[in-house]
């Protein structure tokens, strides 16, 4: 399987909520860059740190919340997914639409960093 069907397997596991074959793509030690200023933004060290400290407030705090592609692009080892993120966050009850890109970098067929690119401002929005 080449580099650009596990990163859609992975979107589609996320759509899902399949965290074990989440776990089963993600290198031991993957490195995961969520932009500061978005929820949970910092830097992370493994799939433990990365769903105890990312995924785990999206469902709780907001509704409809997903990441949807619009398309991939392939370069050598990395995956570029580009899309937005759309949600409605819970205690305001303000929707948002952000466009994004997130970049994969993958070696032996897990993924071992991941960055992301959005405007942060339009997420922060809904929040307050």
């Amino acid at each position: 399987m080449n580099n650009l069907d596990i990163i859609k397997r992975l979107y589609n596991y996320f759509a899902k909520g399949n965290t074990d074959a989440i776990r089963n793509i993600f290198d031991d030690n993957i490195e995961w860059k969520q932009m500061d200023g978005f929820p949970n933004g910092g830097h992370y060290i493994g799939a433990d740190d990365i769903f105890k400290n990312v995924f785990s407030g999206f469902k709780e705090h907001w509704t409809g919340w997903g990441a949807h592609i619009n398309e991939f692009i392939e370069a050598e080892s990395d995956v570029f997914a580009i899309g937005y993120y759309q949600g409605t966050f819970n205690s305001t009850q303000r929707s948002m639409k952000a466009e994004f890109i997130h970049r994969y970098t993958l070696n032996n067929g897990k993924v071992v960093r991941f960055t992301q690119y959005t405007d942060t401002k339009l997420v922060a929005d809904a929040m307050s």
